[in-house]
């Protein structure tokens, strides 16, 4: 009787794992609105840096699916042109490593410094289109810690070294749990273990749109592609960066001192090229990919944009 009722338990514990996973398979327009970047009262198209920066003469950017994370990267919203850099409160005494400003909070728990900000933008990325099972970090234990079950009100209790996830309030799906969520998030990324595991590339030339670049980690400063254009009769590539450091600050797009005619674009053409801004100098081997997922080409006729956008 007791071994019974145990595999009726078992079974009714599998069956009601299923039903969640079936029922959040839905789209659901309950806990998102229709913005990408959730972060702002209200997203305007014109401002998104793919219309505000245009590719240097000759090169086209590749298209891409329009959920993918270099689209979205394309897209972020840039502040007015001549907007200043400030640390919290505080002008930035040095301005001139950018061109533009992401417009986005600076976090109330110091997200962006450091390596930080290239977690916290993957994790907007991935709660905007509901990736909840994708939007996970690993503890120092090496436990999966995932939003699937937070964002359901199962919270994780420690127990002899171990994680064990417990129910502890209602669902509700909001941004201000994923802000929660996202902090837990980013701190995760910042881990020695953590940043260990991440694949290092070889060279600059490998590069693709979401690699990060960075020599100290959080407490140093940190490079995201945002943004690539290739030339079609050479293949040649060039790059555009997000930009950020410590303390915390806003997040920028840094221009190019060592190439004024090519800024804010960087191409790496010759060997053992380097990245230097007025804080850093960045090597070949700094480079590393934290997003594994290969953004997909667009279909169409073309593979880059029809139209090179222009420059208002």
């Amino acid at each position: 009787m007791f071994r019974l009722i145990v595999t009726f338990i078992r079974y009714f514990y599998c069956a009601a794992v299923a039903v969640t996973l079936i029922l959040l398979s839905f789209p659901s327009t309950a806990c998102c609105d229709v913005s990408p970047y959730k972060w702002l009262p209200e997203y305007v198209p014109e401002s998104a840096m793919i219309l505000k920066i245009h590719t240097p003469q000759n090169y086209r950017r590749i298209r891409y699916q329009d959920d993918s994370y270099a689209e979205w990267l394309r897209h972020l919203p840039l502040k007015k042109e001549g907007s200043k850099v400030y640390l919290g409160y505080a002008m930035k005494n040095i301005q001139l490593n950018h061109v533009a400003i992401i417009d986005i909070d600076q976090g109330k728990r110091e997200l962006q410094k450091g390596i930080g900000f290239t977690y916290r933008l993957l994790a907007e990325y991935m709660y905007s289109l509901e990736m909840y099972q994708d939007l996970r970090y690993e503890t120092e234990q090496g436990t999966q810690i995932s939003f699937f079950w937070d964002l359901y009100g199962y919270k994780p209790t420690v127990i002899k070294n171990d994680y064990q996830w417990n129910w502890k309030r209602q669902s509700i799906k909001d941004y201000d749990r994923f802000q929660e969520f996202m902090w837990k998030y980013v701190k995760a990324g910042t881990y020695e273990g953590t940043f260990q595991k991440l694949e290092r590339l070889k060279n600059f030339n490998d590069l693709r749109i979401g690699d990060l670049i960075t020599r100290n980690g959080f407490d140093g400063c940190a490079l995201l592609v945002i943004d690539m254009a290739v030339n079609p009769l050479d293949q040649t590539k060039v790059y555009l960066f997000a930009f950020n450091s410590v303390p915390n600050q806003d997040l920028q797009i840094m221009a190019n001192l060592g190439d004024r005619e090519l800024s804010p674009w960087y191409s790496f053409k010759k060997f053992n090229v380097k990245i230097s801004t007025t804080e850093f100098v960045f090597q070949q081997s700094d480079a590393f990919r934290i997003w594994n997922k290969e953004p997909k080409a667009a279909p169409g006729l073309s593979p880059y944009y029809l139209e090179m956008p222009v420059k208002e």
